[in-house]
Order: structure tokens, then sequence, then C-alpha cells
């Protein structure tokens, strides 16, 4: 009896033992889910998923820090734009026009706007348009201006729409036109543009004025 109660013993310890290991085995330190997420990421976008690269740069500016890494941020809009994702020469724009991560250079700024408007992309072509009303980092032409907002706003491009009212509104390469510019207004206002949403406003309430 002495001999068969030891060997259940025994074996009870032995079986406790193969269920604690069996537990550490599966509790073991997993690396955090988005940490894993961002190494995929990483991965895909150098192994040439231009979108990955545009992604992964979208976030690092979104992410909820005073200080951005612009200059990572660059090198993987750069990486997008290169490998044809076009959002990408449109946002590496954005960040030469306010020197973020390299050096102001309104120039190179227009350059890659009109590589992303070449490539039918509205926001591109929008913000193109603005430099060429301005003429900032080219030389101010307003036709092409209007032409190149009028794309946009075609588009979807609210905020073009709503520059558009504007030109409208002040004769800007136009003939003033309060109808004209209420129209575009309404439209950027349509298409989510605040600023469009608070110029019709404001128009409206300065036609009612005095009519």
């Amino acid at each position: 009896m002495k001999v068969a109660s030891l060997t259940i013993l025994s074996l009870l310890i032995s079986g406790c033992g193969a269920a604690v290991h069996e537990q550490s085995a599966t509790t073991q330190d997993k690396p955090p889910v988005a940490k894993a997420d961002e190494v995929k990421s990483q991965l895909i976008c150098e192994n040439g998923n231009p979108k990955s690269c545009f992604d992964k740069g979208t976030a690092l500016i979104k992410a909820d820090s005073p200080d951005n890494d612009y200059l990572k941020v660059v090198e993987l809009f750069q990486k997008a734009c290169d490998g044809g994702y076009i959002p990408g020469c449109t946002r590496l724009g954005d960040l030469y026009d306010k020197g973020l991560g390299v050096k102001q250079d309104s120039t190179l700024a227009a350059s890659l706007y009109q590589k992303a408007c070449d490539g039918n992309d509205a926001t591109g072509c929008a913000s193109l348009g603005n430099l060429y009303l301005v003429g900032q980092g080219v030389e101010q032409d307003l036709q092409n201006a209007l032409k190149l907002l009028q794309k946009a706003c075609d588009a979807g491009s609210g905020s073009a729409c709503t520059n558009l009212g504007g030109s409208y509104l002040n004769g800007e390469g136009v003939k003033q036109s309060s109808e004209e510019a209420m129209k575009f207004y309404k439209k950027g206002c349509d298409l989510k543009n605040q600023t469009g949403c608070d110029s019709l406003s404001k128009l409206q309430a300065r036609l009612h004025k005095y009519n």
C-alpha cells in the first residue's frame, strides 16, 4: 500500500509540474499589439509598399506629441511619393511649404503639388492653386490658380471650393459676383469645409441686410 500511495503521489506532483510548465508557456511575455503592428508596417514600407510608408508618416504626425519626428515623416512621405503613391507627394509638399523637418522651400513644394495634381490628387491641385493665387514659390497667375482650384473643387476639395468663392467675392481673376461666391461657399460647406460654412453665413447675412 505504501508503494502504491507513493506512486500516486509522484504522479500527482509530476502532473502539477506539467500543468505549471504548460501555463507558463502560454503566458510568456508577448510584444504589445501596437508595437507588433508598428514593426509590421515598417517592414512593409521597407519592402516597397508606398501606401504603408504614407500611412506610417501620417500616423506619426497625428501622434499626440508636441515633438513630432518630422525628419522621419519627411523620409516616409518621400518614399511614398517616389513609390508612386500620389498623396505622399502632396503631404511632402506641405512639409516643404511649411518648413517642417526640412528647409522651407515653396518652389519645391509647388513642384511636388504639381506632380500630385497631375496624378489627379484634389488636395495637391488645391494647394498648387493657392500658391499661384498669391505668387508663392511660383509666379503669380490668377487664371491658372482659378483653373487649378476649379479642378480641385470638382474633384471634391472643400477648401478649393471655398477659395473659389473668395475669388468671386473679391473679383480676383474673375468678374465680381456675390451669387457665384455664394454658390462656391455652399459647395465648400457641403464638402464639410468649415470656412466655407462660415463665409456662406456671413455673405447671406450681408446680402439680407441690403435687401
